[in-house]
């Protein structure tokens, strides 16, 4: 088997190491915007890398075209407070579980 030097640890995967691939894709034309493969941290630290999630759906909804309408649908790692607030002034957020959750933390 061939090894990579891009290759991550995902401790709650069943296979733990695996390149990530970050999609952006219309679920309903089946047509993929952008992708991205995650090489990992930026820089020589050791630091968990905070914000990662937010970081990739800004650089994902950057792809979409302009002047349409678009919903943006994601899982609990790429959920944060600040990011709902930045897609809801800039796109339309539609996590209700998400953005339930988020609130909720918030009271």
């Amino acid at each position: 088997m061939a090894t990579s030097g891009i290759r991550v640890y995902m401790k709650n995967k069943p296979d733990k190491w695996g390149i990530k691939i970050w999609k952006l894709v219309d679920q309903k034309k089946k047509f993929l915007y952008h992708f991205d493969i995650y090489t990992g941290k930026k820089g020589n630290n050791n630091k968990v890398e905070n914000g990662l999630g937010q970081k990739v759906v800004l650089k994902m909804a950057e792809q979409l075209p302009r002047g349409k309408l678009f919903k943006i649908y994601a899982d609990n790692f790429f959920s944060s407070v600040k990011l709902v607030e930045i897609l809801l002034k800039e796109y339309y957020w539609n996590n209700k579980k998400t953005v339930e959750k988020i609130t909720n933390q918030l009271k």
